[in-house]
């Protein structure tokens, strides 16, 4: 009995044994490393958003595009940013602005070719992808309306003075050829004013400049093609422009464009010029 008796207890001590294990891996008595990989996440209610703000393109409508020397053009006060006087400060214009101020009349028409001249050469190439203007180029924009809404005098403007201009002012020069020639003026009044530009004699840059006199002729003669469709209007212009040029080259650039309206009359004139 006493042997039976034992083999019961040991049984029974056996399966408490068995029991207290199996309990303690299932139950509140679990490892550190299972408690923890089955933690609850954090609160999120104690965790600051993002304070980073979004990326936004640049807005250019309040500032100065760089000057082309390199330096810094903050010098513009910020009430006088988007005025002309302070666009002429932050560029280091002074002495180009004095310059054209001198070459047009002092009307307000040709106030307004001076000062569209002046920051011509940094109003375009400025601007955001929203389409909103530059100082510089509302500022040019403001001057066109004025030149536009008086056609007949700023073709008189022009004619009078854009000669003065030299090779340095080729863009300027291209430019107001271009303008002139949309002008809603009398057609003959804008064709006498073109011929004039396409027989001013051209001087070829030197080496390493990069002023495009050489494409003056060119684009007078395209704006001239695009008035008229009589050839005769145009081709007496066309032969002085021709004898003002020493270049062949030049010459037959010239006649190529009157060749593009007009082919039989281009290549007369140029069997009889001998080119």
């Amino acid at each position: 009995m006493r042997i039976a008796f034992r083999i019961i207890v040991i049984l029974i001590l056996s399966v408490g044994s068995w029991n207290f294990g199996y309990w303690l891996a299932h139950s509140g008595g679990k490892s550190s490393d299972t408690v923890a990989s089955k933690a609850k996440p954090e609160s999120t209610s104690n965790i600051k958003p993002n304070t980073i703000p979004p990326f936004r393109p640049k807005d250019v409508t309040n500032s100065i595009s760089p000057d082309k020397s390199g330096g810094n053009v903050g010098g513009a006060s910020e009430s006088g940013r988007g005025t002309y006087s302070g666009l002429v400060a932050a560029h280091h214009l002074e002495a180009k602005s004095e310059y054209f101020a001198s070459v047009f009349s002092h009307t307000p028409v040709g106030q307004a070719f001076a000062q569209a001249s002046t920051l011509l050469r940094y109003g375009p190439a400025v601007g955001n992808s929203h389409g909103t203007k530059s100082p510089e180029v509302q500022l040019i924009s403001d001057q066109l309306k004025l030149i536009q809404s008086q056609p007949n005098e700023a073709i008189n403007e022009l004619k009078q003075n854009l000669t003065t201009l030299g090779t340095g002012y080729s863009q300027e020069i291209q430019y107001w050829v271009q303008i002139a020639g949309n002008l809603n003026s009398d057609p003959l009044t804008k064709l006498e004013f073109l011929s004039d530009e396409l027989k001013r004699s051209v001087t070829i840059p030197s080496s390493g400049n990069t002023d495009p006199a050489p494409f003056n002729g060119v684009v007078t003669l395209n704006v001239m093609l695009n008035i008229t469709e009589d050839s005769n209007a145009i081709e007496p212009a066309i032969r002085q422009a021709i004898a003002n040029i020493s270049s062949n080259a030049e010459k037959v650039k010239l006649l190529s464009v009157y060749s593009s309206k007009f082919p039989q009359q281009a290549q007369s004139l140029k069997a009889e010029l001998g080119i």
